[in-house]
């Protein structure tokens, strides 16, 4: 059962048949589209707002990050301990 949004930010939503006979779920975005504002400013990549967010100190994160691994690296070498490289880069 089917019936009609009154929704002000609902699109159109149809079926159309495709060449193979098969059906397709199309939505028109047009209207929708044609009422929403665009930003101002552009929206920042994630790499470079992590990259250049301020921690303690006014080091970036990724200065605090590093620091930090070198320190888990000198515990780590005091007390003989390794990293398997192998393992640690496996995802």
């Amino acid at each position: 059962m089917a019936r009609e949004s009154k929704s002000p930010h609902s699109t159109p939503t149809f079926c159309v048949r495709k060449p193979n006979g098969k059906w397709r779920l199309v939505r028109a975005y047009n209207k929708l589209n044609n009422a929403t504002v665009p930003a101002q400013t552009p929206i920042p990549r994630k790499d470079v707002l992590l990259n250049n967010i301020r921690a303690e100190g006014g080091q970036t994160a990724m200065e605090v990050h590093l620091k930090h691994l070198r320190r888990v690296r000198e515990v780590m070498r005091a007390n003989k301990r390794y990293a398997n490289i192998d393992k640690r880069m496996r995802r």
